[in-house]
């Protein structure tokens, strides 16, 4: 039986791997990032991808999930919700994955 440790440590590693193939799949080559990073540099243009972009914002959502129950560095940035992190897991596809 595993240990709730070791159940979030398989949790976070599936999340770190579903972000770089979603990295790999969908964000390696974007022309958009490239002229937006172009026009307004690289936080900018990050940002744009986080706000406008599907792919951006799960990945944006799957990041938030790993820095769940860190403290937070700047003190205007909100916390997730334990009803936010079921959605984001649940829309994510992860949990087939960890459990299969």
């Amino acid at each position: 039986m595993s240990s709730p440790t070791d159940l979030k440590r398989q949790m976070k590693r599936a999340i770190r791997i579903k972000i770089n193939d979603t990295v790999e799949k969908h964000c390696k080559g974007c022309t958009v990032y490239t002229a937006n990073y172009k026009e307004y540099g690289q936080t900018a243009a990050q940002s744009k991808c986080t706000a406008e972009c599907e792919v951006g914002k799960e990945l944006s959502a799957l990041g938030q999930l790993l820095l769940a129950g860190k403290e937070s560095k700047d003190e205007n940035e909100e916390e997730l919700s334990p009803q936010n992190k079921v959605v984001i897991w649940e829309n994510s596809s992860l949990e087939k994955s960890i459990w299969s």
